[in-house]
């Protein structure tokens, strides 16, 4: 399935998220490259760490409850 929008949404859409954007790079401003790219890093190795996990471990349905 492709989702295609129509040409007037994006009025809409700038309408919708603008302030989102605004704020959302006024909150990263208080941080340097630097440490964006260590947090860009951790989230990284966070979701291979998730990826590892369910393509293994989680394969067969995840782990059982322990049975007393």
């Amino acid at each position: 399935m492709t989702l295609r929008s129509s040409p007037g949404i994006r009025p809409r859409a700038e309408a919708f998220f603008g302030p989102y954007t605004e704020r959302m790079a006024e909150a990263m401003s208080a941080y340097s490259p630097q440490e964006i790219q260590q947090f860009e890093d951790f989230l990284g190795r966070l979701r291979s760490t998730m990826d590892a996990l369910l393509a293994n471990d989680y394969r067969d349905g995840g782990p059982r409850p322990r049975t007393p």
